[in-house]
């Protein structure tokens, strides 16, 4: 189980110290789940009113482990996971539609190589 947990780790819960303001679990939370941080922080802070959910924020503050310095290799993977959490449908959307236009690149180009004036220009360059 536990190795299971290790295949992907930019996809685990972590404290986000560097975008929080006390301890990064907002943060962190919001992240992972794709909620917006400042509406998160908005509802823990009404909530703090209670009591109870300073307790709740104090241990997840010590369960939940910091975001490792070196998590993504560069600032287009981290987005691309923070797209994935936040709207999955969008991202793969837009996936979608970069692969279409890709394929529509591959077609004419293999359309130019296979046709005639391709081998006439090729004869010409020889």
């Amino acid at each position: 189980m536990s190795g299971n947990r290790n295949k992907n780790p930019q996809r685990r819960l972590y404290r986000d110290v560097d975008n929080g303001k006390l301890a990064g679990v907002c943060a962190g939370i919001a992240v992972y789940f794709g909620f917006n941080l400042k509406a998160l922080r908005l509802v823990w802070g009404i909530a703090f009113l209670f009591f109870w959910p300073a307790i709740v924020y104090l241990i997840l503050a010590l369960l939940i482990p910091r975001k490792p310095e070196n998590l993504f290799a560069s600032e287009a993977q981290e987005n691309f996971y923070r797209g994935v959490n936040s709207d999955p449908r969008q991202l793969f959307g837009d996936l979608r539609l970069r692969f279409r236009d890709l394929d529509m690149r591959l077609q004419k180009m293999e359309t130019h190589v296979t046709s005639r004036s391709f081998d006439f220009d090729q004869e010409l360059g020889r």
